[in-house]
């Protein structure tokens, strides 16, 4: 079987430096591929993160969560496509 794991996110930098090494540490990376639909506004630096973590790192024409899922779906090449929604107030770094 194979995985993609799609995360559409918007200014999430931060969560994603936490939650990128715990995920690539859960799965086997010859069948799961992590993809990334940033929203086309977010100015932070979360795309510096894709070549230490060698994942796939898009942004979508529009800011809508749709738009991001959608393209997403798009990407997604797996048998399962599985989608991680970030949650900014219960990611810790304990």
């Amino acid at each position: 079987m194979t995985l993609d794991i799609i995360i559409p996110t918007f200014n999430e930098y931060q969560n994603l430096s936490i939650l990128l090494p715990y995920l690539q540490s859960l799965i086997d990376k010859s069948t799961t591929r992590i993809i990334v639909v940033d929203a086309h506004c977010s100015d932070d630096d979360s795309a510096s993160l894709f070549d230490e973590f060698n994942l796939e790192y898009h942004k979508t024409a529009k800011t809508s969560r749709a738009s991001q899922l959608n393209y997403g779906a798009e990407l997604g090449q797996g048998e399962v496509l599985l989608f991680l929604q970030l949650m900014c107030d219960r990611l810790e770094t304990s």
